[in-house]
Protein backbone atom coordinates (compact mmCIF):
# COMPACT_ATOMS: atom_id res chain seq x y z
CA UNK A 1 0.00 0.00 0.00
CA UNK A 2 2.67 2.40 0.72
CA UNK A 3 4.62 1.64 -2.35
CA UNK A 4 1.42 2.17 -4.52
CA UNK A 5 0.99 5.16 -2.72
CA UNK A 6 4.59 6.75 -3.33
CA UNK A 7 4.47 5.24 -6.88
CA UNK A 8 1.23 7.69 -7.49
CA UNK A 9 3.12 10.71 -5.47
CA UNK A 10 6.01 10.43 -7.99
CA UNK A 11 4.14 10.50 -11.31
CA UNK A 12 1.81 13.40 -9.53
CA UNK A 13 5.42 15.02 -9.26
CA UNK A 14 6.75 14.42 -12.36
CA UNK A 15 3.29 15.36 -14.18
CA UNK A 16 3.28 18.81 -12.38
CA UNK A 17 7.48 19.16 -13.24
CA UNK A 18 6.37 18.44 -16.89
CA UNK A 19 3.33 20.97 -16.71
CA UNK A 20 5.36 23.53 -15.17
CA UNK A 21 7.91 23.48 -17.82
CA UNK A 22 5.54 23.89 -20.86
CA UNK A 23 3.10 26.65 -18.81
CA UNK A 24 6.64 28.41 -18.91
CA UNK A 25 6.28 31.67 -21.30
CA UNK A 26 8.97 31.69 -23.77
CA UNK A 27 11.63 34.09 -23.97
CA UNK A 28 10.73 37.38 -25.55
CA UNK A 29 12.39 37.71 -28.88
CA UNK A 30 15.23 40.51 -29.54
CA UNK A 31 13.75 43.55 -30.90
CA UNK A 32 15.29 44.76 -34.09
CA UNK A 33 15.79 47.67 -36.34
CA UNK A 34 17.04 48.74 -39.77
CA UNK A 35 18.37 52.39 -39.92
CA UNK A 36 20.18 54.26 -42.21
CA UNK A 37 23.26 56.16 -41.14
CA UNK A 38 25.04 59.54 -42.68
CA UNK A 39 28.62 59.67 -42.54
CA UNK A 40 30.78 63.42 -42.71
CA UNK A 41 30.37 62.86 -46.29
CA UNK A 42 26.47 62.75 -46.27
CA UNK A 43 26.91 59.36 -47.85
CA UNK A 44 24.43 57.06 -46.65
CA UNK A 45 24.44 53.17 -45.64
CA UNK A 46 22.10 51.14 -44.11
CA UNK A 47 22.52 48.55 -41.01
CA UNK A 48 20.74 46.41 -38.82
CA UNK A 49 20.80 46.87 -35.07
CA UNK A 50 19.31 46.41 -32.09
CA UNK A 51 17.98 48.43 -29.36
CA UNK A 52 21.22 48.67 -27.24
CA UNK A 53 23.55 49.28 -30.72
CA UNK A 54 21.15 51.66 -31.88
CA UNK A 55 21.24 53.66 -28.47
CA UNK A 56 25.44 53.22 -29.19
CA UNK A 57 25.18 54.76 -32.05
CA UNK A 58 22.75 58.08 -31.19
CA UNK A 59 24.98 58.43 -27.87
CA UNK A 60 28.38 58.07 -30.54
CA UNK A 61 26.21 61.43 -32.25
CA UNK A 62 25.95 63.45 -29.62
CA UNK A 63 29.42 62.70 -28.51
CA UNK A 64 30.89 63.83 -31.87
CA UNK A 65 28.43 67.27 -31.23
CA UNK A 66 30.95 67.94 -28.19
CA UNK A 67 33.69 68.44 -30.09
CA UNK A 68 32.45 69.54 -33.55
CA UNK A 69 33.58 73.53 -33.46
CA UNK A 70 36.81 72.62 -31.73
CA UNK A 71 37.49 69.63 -34.31
CA UNK A 72 36.61 72.03 -36.99
CA UNK A 73 39.11 74.64 -36.02
CA UNK A 74 42.24 72.47 -35.34
CA UNK A 75 41.81 70.53 -38.84
CA UNK A 76 41.42 74.23 -40.31
CA UNK A 77 44.89 75.49 -38.41
CA UNK A 78 46.58 72.00 -39.45
CA UNK A 79 45.22 72.44 -43.11
CA UNK A 80 46.53 75.90 -43.71
CA UNK A 81 49.97 74.82 -41.98
CA UNK A 82 50.12 72.28 -44.39
CA UNK A 83 52.37 73.17 -47.72
CA UNK A 84 50.19 71.42 -50.12
CA UNK A 85 46.96 72.96 -49.09
CA UNK A 86 47.87 75.87 -47.20
CA UNK A 87 46.75 77.78 -50.50
CA UNK A 88 43.88 76.72 -50.42
CA UNK A 89 40.39 77.03 -48.57
CA UNK A 90 39.43 74.70 -46.31
CA UNK A 91 35.95 73.16 -47.00
CA UNK A 92 34.54 73.16 -44.18
CA UNK A 93 30.88 73.21 -46.17
CA UNK A 94 31.75 69.55 -47.38
CA UNK A 95 32.13 67.87 -43.96
CA UNK A 96 28.74 66.82 -42.74
CA UNK A 97 27.56 66.34 -39.28
CA UNK A 98 26.17 62.24 -38.85
CA UNK A 99 22.95 61.31 -38.36
CA UNK A 100 20.80 58.26 -37.83
CA UNK A 101 17.28 57.44 -38.79
CA UNK A 102 15.36 54.51 -38.21
CA UNK A 103 14.13 52.78 -41.52
CA UNK A 104 11.82 50.25 -40.06
CA UNK A 105 11.57 48.32 -36.54
CA UNK A 106 10.12 46.25 -34.67
CA UNK A 107 11.52 43.23 -36.38
CA UNK A 108 12.38 39.74 -34.52
CA UNK A 109 12.96 37.27 -37.06
CA UNK A 110 16.86 37.67 -37.14
CA UNK A 111 16.96 35.70 -40.97
CA UNK A 112 14.12 37.61 -42.13
CA UNK A 113 15.74 41.27 -40.81
CA UNK A 114 19.13 40.39 -42.88
CA UNK A 115 17.38 39.75 -45.98
CA UNK A 116 15.52 42.52 -45.70
CA UNK A 117 18.53 44.81 -44.94
CA UNK A 118 19.71 43.34 -48.14
CA UNK A 119 16.95 43.83 -50.22
CA UNK A 120 16.81 47.69 -49.23
CA UNK A 121 20.76 48.27 -49.91
CA UNK A 122 20.52 46.39 -53.39
CA UNK A 123 17.55 49.18 -53.93
CA UNK A 124 19.66 52.04 -53.13
CA UNK A 125 22.69 51.01 -54.77
CA UNK A 126 20.65 50.88 -57.96
CA UNK A 127 18.74 54.05 -57.34
CA UNK A 128 22.56 56.23 -56.39
CA UNK A 129 23.83 54.05 -59.75
CA UNK A 130 20.83 55.88 -61.45
CA UNK A 131 21.30 59.09 -60.34
CA UNK A 132 24.84 58.95 -61.38
CA UNK A 133 23.69 57.96 -64.95
CA UNK A 134 21.38 60.70 -65.21
CA UNK A 135 24.45 62.81 -64.21
CA UNK A 136 26.78 61.86 -66.63
CA UNK A 137 24.10 62.44 -69.18
CA UNK A 138 23.03 65.86 -68.28
CA UNK A 139 26.85 66.97 -68.54
CA UNK A 140 27.76 64.98 -71.80
CA UNK A 141 24.37 67.35 -73.27
CA UNK A 142 26.15 70.48 -73.11
CA UNK A 143 28.08 72.16 -76.05
CA UNK A 144 31.72 71.86 -77.04
CA UNK A 145 34.29 69.16 -77.21
CA UNK A 146 32.44 66.32 -75.90
CA UNK A 147 35.45 63.83 -74.97
CA UNK A 148 38.00 66.63 -74.45
CA UNK A 149 35.55 68.01 -71.75
CA UNK A 150 34.69 64.79 -70.28
CA UNK A 151 38.31 64.51 -69.69
CA UNK A 152 38.95 67.87 -67.83
CA UNK A 153 35.99 67.22 -66.19
CA UNK A 154 36.74 63.49 -64.94
CA UNK A 155 40.08 64.80 -63.97
CA UNK A 156 38.65 67.55 -62.13
CA UNK A 157 35.64 65.73 -59.98
CA UNK A 158 39.10 63.22 -59.41
CA UNK A 159 41.26 66.03 -57.78
CA UNK A 160 37.74 67.82 -55.88
CA UNK A 161 36.71 64.05 -54.44
CA UNK A 162 40.02 63.44 -52.94
CA UNK A 163 40.35 67.34 -51.81
CA UNK A 164 37.31 66.60 -50.28
CA UNK A 165 38.12 63.66 -48.93
CA UNK A 166 41.38 64.79 -47.13
CA UNK A 167 39.67 67.70 -45.24
CA UNK A 168 37.08 64.78 -43.95
CA UNK A 169 40.13 62.77 -42.81
CA UNK A 170 41.86 65.43 -41.27
CA UNK A 171 38.48 66.48 -39.26
CA UNK A 172 37.79 63.15 -38.02
CA UNK A 173 41.48 62.75 -36.90
CA UNK A 174 41.39 65.89 -34.67
CA UNK A 175 37.56 64.82 -33.77
CA UNK A 176 39.14 61.11 -32.39
CA UNK A 177 42.05 62.94 -30.63
CA UNK A 178 39.66 66.07 -28.81
CA UNK A 179 37.43 62.61 -27.67
CA UNK A 180 40.77 60.24 -26.89
CA UNK A 181 41.71 63.22 -24.31
CA UNK A 182 38.24 64.17 -23.10
CA UNK A 183 38.17 60.06 -22.13
CA UNK A 184 41.84 59.81 -21.26
CA UNK A 185 41.37 63.19 -18.96
CA UNK A 186 37.87 61.52 -17.12
CA UNK A 187 39.27 58.25 -16.89
CA UNK A 188 42.90 59.59 -14.95
CA UNK A 189 42.80 59.29 -10.96
CA UNK A 190 42.99 62.31 -9.28
CA UNK A 191 45.11 62.63 -6.64
CA UNK A 192 43.22 63.66 -3.10
CA UNK A 193 44.77 67.01 -1.87
CA UNK A 194 47.32 66.51 0.96
CA UNK A 195 46.17 67.53 4.41
CA UNK A 196 47.93 70.60 5.55
CA UNK A 197 50.17 69.84 8.20
CA UNK A 198 48.76 70.33 11.60
CA UNK A 199 50.18 73.19 14.06
CA UNK A 200 51.82 72.72 17.32
CA UNK A 201 50.10 73.94 19.82
CA UNK A 202 51.69 75.82 22.70
CA UNK A 203 53.09 73.79 25.65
Amino acid sequence: MNRMISLISACLLVSALAYGEEAAPAAKPESLMIVKIYDHAKKPSLKLVNDAEYKTLNDEIVQEAKFWDKAMMAAEKAWKADSATSKKTFPKSAIAAKKISVVQKGLTDPAKASTKLSDMEKSMAEDAKADEQRLKERKGKSGGNAARRKTDDNKADQERASLLDSARSLFETKLSELAGAAGGAAAEPVNPPEPAPKKKGKK
